[in-house]
């Protein structure tokens, strides 16, 4: 029996330290990371054109009617937005990224990445 409890003993410290690494890992490029915002107005993206550093996060806010953020090269795709969401995408490679809304395709942006 205590062989069995050394084992579960372990167990639960490895977890617990994965946890505790994971935990700083994600805090700590979190702190690194720039933030840029994107307002979802009406039928635009406010500002429609965003240039950016690398290693930058955006998030668009959708405050009109539901909308999605959908890469044009099909890197990312946030589903509908209802009003008051939010979409987070991190954009770590150079390059220029265009999106538009599947819903109303008239409506497009660009994130230029340096």
């Amino acid at each position: 029996m205590s062989g069995l409890l050394l084992i579960v003993v372990i167990v639960i410290i490895v977890l617990i330290l994965i946890w505790i690494f994971n935990s700083r890992t994600t805090m700590g490029n979190y702190q690194m990371t720039n933030t840029q915002n994107i307002n979802i107005v009406d039928f635009a993206f406010e500002p429609p054109q965003l240039t950016i550093n690398r290693n930058t996060r955006v998030v668009w806010t959708n405050t009109g009617s539901a909308h999605t953020v959908t890469s044009d090269a099909g890197l990312f795709d946030s589903g509908t937005l209802m009003t008051g969401q939010q979409f987070v995408q991190f954009f770590n490679n150079p390059g220029v990224y265009t999106y538009h809304c599947r819903i109303h395709p008239f409506m497009h942006g660009v994130i230029n990445v340096q």
